[in-house]
């Protein structure tokens, strides 16, 4: 009995989604709103939410109410609508030994007795 392996469909012909949209999927995130639009003709505006590991992403309008989860494979394209603003640089401070030995000081001055 021989065993015949079953004839695979060329890769050109499966169903594939373009790189870029993942990329836009992802730069989308950064986004304050972008209007998504589905490979079943509808387009929805909101804020965007994108997983890469799990391949799924999320649609949130806050002013329509409604949130709207989806694959990338359902997805034609995406366009950034409100860009976030750049946020300022947050300057960092360090804490200063010199305080503590103040500290610690005093401290000291108080336990004569």
């Amino acid at each position: 009995m021989a065993v015949i392996a079953k004839e695979r469909a060329p890769r050109s012909t499966r169903k594939k989604r373009a790189p870029n949209i993942l990329e836009q999927l992802i730069a989308g995130c950064d986004a304050e709103r972008v209007a998504v639009q589905f490979v079943d003709g509808r387009v929805l505006e909101g804020a965007l939410l994108f997983n890469p590991i799990k391949r799924c992403g999320k649609l949130i309008n806050v002013d329509q109410e409604f949130s709207l989860d989806f694959d990338p494979i359902e997805v034609k394209e995406i366009k950034v609508l409100v860009a976030r603003l750049p946020t300022a640089p947050v300057d960092r401070v360090e804490a200063r030994p010199e305080r503590e030995n103040r500290l610690i000081e005093a401290g000291d001055e108080g336990d004569e007795d």
